[in-house]
C-alpha cells in the first residue's frame, strides 16, 4: 500500500455521515456535467465546494465535522470538489492524476459517501482502495492515483479535500 496513505473507517459519527448523506443523495443538490475526469476519460459530475479561497457552495457549511476530524484549517484549503459518477456495465478508469497543482506541499483527502464496487487506485503500487461509505483516505496531495467507476450502484459519490501542509 501506499507509504503516506492513512485509512479510516467509520470516520464520522453515524448522525453527522447520515447528515451528509442524506445532502449528497438529494435531488435537490446541483451536480454539474464534466465531459472528462482528466483527459479523454469519461464523464462525471462535480459540485465545487470551495475554489480560490472562498466557500462557493452552501454544503461547505455541513462539512465542518470532516473538516474537524481530518484538521483543516480554513486557511489551509485549497479546495473541496464532491463528484459523482454513474454506474457503467464494465469498470472504466481515470488517468493516473493529482488532483491539483500546488507550489507547495499538500494533502489529499478522498472521503466515500456511499458503498461499492468502485474505488481508488494508486500508481504507486497499484493498490485499490474500495469505496465504502463512510471511510476517508488521506495521502500525500503528489501520489498519483485514479479513479475506479462502479458497476453495482447507480451513483458513487466521493469527496476530495486538496490543503496547503503549512498555510
Amino acid at each position: 500500500m501506499t507509504k503516506s496513505l492513512q485509512l479510516h473507517s467509520n470516520f464520522l459519527s453515524e448522525s453527522s455521515f447520515k447528515l451528509l448523506k442524506d445532502i449528497f443523495f438529494s435531488k435537490y443538490t446541483a451536480w454539474y456535467y464534466r465531459e472528462h475526469q482528466t483527459r479523454d476519460d469519461g464523464f462525471f459530475f462535480g459540485h465545487d465546494i470551495f475554489l480560490q479561497n472562498l466557500p462557493c457552495s452552501n454544503i461547505y457549511e455541513n462539512l465542518t465535522p470532516l473538516l474537524d476530524k481530518l484538521c483543516i484549517k480554513p486557511e489551509q484549503l485549497i479546495n473541496i470538489r464532491a463528484n459523482l459518477v454513474l454506474k457503467t456495465q464494465e469498470h472504466s478508469y481515470s488517468d493516473f492524476h493529482i488532483d491539483c497543482q500546488s507550489n507547495e506541499p499538500f494533502t489529499t483527502a478522498i472521503f466515500y459517501m456511499n458503498t461499492n464496487n468502485g474505488g481508488t487506485i494508486f500508481e504507486e503500487d497499484n493498490s485499490e482502495i474500495k469505496s465504502e461509505e463512510n471511510k476517508v483516505i488521506v495521502f500525500d496531495g503528489n501520489s498519483k492515483h485514479k479513479a475506479k467507476s462502479q458497476t453495482d450502484t447507480d451513483r458513487r459519490i466521493v469527496i476530495n479535500f486538496n490543503w496547503r501542509n503549512n498555510a
